[in-house]
């Protein structure tokens, strides 16, 4: 059921998408000459891996980090890639991910490859609630947004934090934070992230 309705949801919203992802990336052509997409390897439900879809808002390096959020990352992202990042719209291609039924439009935050092995070597993390989350989030897809993503702005993300607010949805998938989710989305496509939590804080 969840499946099906992710997929209607997905071809209702492509035409829409669409229009959005071409103009973006030629924005991104003009404004910051790189190609406009962007394609990360990224665990998914079971271990496999899948490619995640995204507009380019960083500039490229010879050695890019394999974690996301870093200082270094930080100061390769651009101007424009910075506004697409506050509102969201960087995700937007991701929605080829749903129809490939490879992520939900709501779940866990998607992580890069080596993020697991990083907080493997966290030694602050509790090993048991790590080994928790883990195991949970083995059994289902990553979202496009999710309780995290609307309670932890990316820009200062905190790993223990992360994995506090999955396993609470993991835990506690009700049809009202689902709403929830969903209506906060919206608003941080309209307002920005920055906007968003800064009213929250």
């Amino acid at each position: 059921m969840t499946r099906l309705l992710n997929l209607l949801f997905a071809i209702i919203f492509l035409p829409i998408a669409l229009v959005v992802i071409i103009v973006l990336g030629l924005l991104i052509l003009l404004i910051d000459h790189y190609s406009p997409f962007y394609v990360q390897v990224r665990p998914g439900k079971c271990g496999r891996n899948f490619s995640c879809y995204k507009l380019q808002t960083m500039r490229r390096t010879s050695s890019e980090s394999s974690i996301a959020n870093t200082n270094a990352d930080k100061d390769r992202i651009t101007s424009f890639g910075l506004f697409l990042r506050d509102h969201g719209l960087d995700e937007l291609p991701q929605i080829f991910n749903i129809i490939l039924g490879q992520i939900n439009f709501i779940g866990p935050r998607s992580l890069h490859m080596n993020t697991y092995q990083h907080l493997e070597d966290d030694v602050t993390i509790d090993r048991a609630v790590l080994a928790k989350w883990q195991n949970k989030r083995q059994i289902v897809l990553t979202g496009l947004t999710g309780w995290q993503q609307i309670h932890q702005p990316s820009f200062t993300y905190d790993a223990w934090a992360g994995i506090s607010y999955d396993l609470d949805y993991l835990e506690n998938p009700s049809l009202a934070r689902k709403i929830k989710i969903v209506v906060d989305s919206i608003l941080i496509i309209l307002i920005g992230k920055r906007s968003y939590f800064k009213q929250r804080s």
